[in-house]
């Protein structure tokens, strides 16, 4: 297990299908060229407003968050936060695990692919507020539906981590299709925090587990949040703001 991707820049704009990039220190200028830059287009583009995970704002806008992802087994691990956030502003990271199609191509059609628990790790002194879980199954035609599952949080009272886990049998995943093509169905956990009243830079990433999932070594997707320093200038506490 490793994951794929790398931190997306703080700044997304499309344009014609093309996606641009460019990194900095977003709300607060580092001196450098690309800092200047990201705070420049900061000021001149409006907050990013996604309707949901499958209708992102396509811009131009201004994206305060990161984004990656990685595979555990058959099934593939996508995460995404908030980059930077103000002293005691909430803030939301987003975990997803979708099934791709050999998970489903299993000797024994009665085994069933699913997720049975989802653990996150939060930014150092954040403080977990909610958490919130649906499972969608992809169909040939958008919108997908998408159902609220029941779910049991529990935080680690040393490490903070927050283990959501599925009833008994876990989140079932159904096979479906985007289009013409196969899609695995997923499950999608939206956490939400409420930041330190102190400056602080911490790592946050999730695991989970499930049908036929090897034990991870370590998170299978991850990122990095700032709390910016009191009196900064303000930034929102949705990657997709």
């Amino acid at each position: 297990m490793r994951r794929g991707g790398a931190v997306l820049a703080a700044l997304t704009i499309v344009t014609g299908g093309a996606v641009a990039g460019a990194s900095g220190a977003g709300a607060v200028s580092t001196g450098s060229a690309a800092g200047q830059l990201d705070e420049m287009w900061q000021n001149l583009l409006r907050p990013c407003h996604d309707t949901s995970a499958q209708f992102p704002d396509l811009g131009p806008c201004y994206r305060n968050g990161f984004s990656d992802f990685g595979m555990l087994g058959n099934y593939k691990g996508a995460y995404s936060g908030v980059k930077e956030v103000d002293p005691g502003a909430n803030a939301t990271f987003t975990a997803v695990v979708v099934a791709q199609e050999a998970a489903f191509q299993v000797a024994a059609p009665e085994v069933n692919v699913d997720v049975t628990s989802v653990t996150h790790h939060a930014p150092k002194g954040f403080q977990f507020v909610r958490v919130r879980v649906t499972g969608e199954t992809p169909t040939p035609t958008p919108p997908w539906p998408v159902v609220d599952l029941d779910s049991t949080a529990t935080v680690d009272p040393v490490t903070g981590d927050v283990t959501v886990t599925a009833p008994d049998g876990g989140w079932a995943l159904q096979p479906g299709r985007n289009g013409n093509m196969f899609a695995g169905g997923a499950v999608v956990l939206v956490f939400e925090y409420k930041a330190p009243d102190v400056a602080l830079d911490g790592t946050n990433g999730f695991t989970f587990t499930g049908t036929g999932v090897p034990a991870s070594d370590g998170w299978v997707a991850s990122g990095n949040t700032r709390v910016l320093p009191a009196g900064g200038m303000g930034s929102t506490g949705s990657a997709g703001s």
